[in-house]
């Protein structure tokens, strides 16, 4: 996969899925990532849903359009 790393995270989680899954099945998933620059969408996380990996692309989207360029760097506007 091509693009922000996030992106190729939530495509390697639906290949794994696509691809048979855990055979215990499964109900969350999350996405952690540690960057020099973090954003917003770094840090997600879908408990007990029916589709944890597609909930957890909607809410990385959902994240990213509300994000607006929030990064560490310039929370303290956010915050102070």
């Amino acid at each position: 996969a091509e693009g922000p790393l996030t992106e190729r995270l939530l495509t390697a989680l639906t290949a794994g899925e696509d691809a048979g899954g855990d055979k215990r099945g499964h109900s969350s998933a999350a996405i952690l990532i540690k960057a020099p620059q973090t954003t917003a969408f770094h840090d997600l996380r879908v408990d007990e849903h029916e589709n944890p990996v597609e909930e957890l692309r909607r809410v990385y989207e959902a994240a990213v359009e509300a994000s607006d360029g929030f990064s560490e760097s310039s929370k303290e506007r956010i915050f102070d």
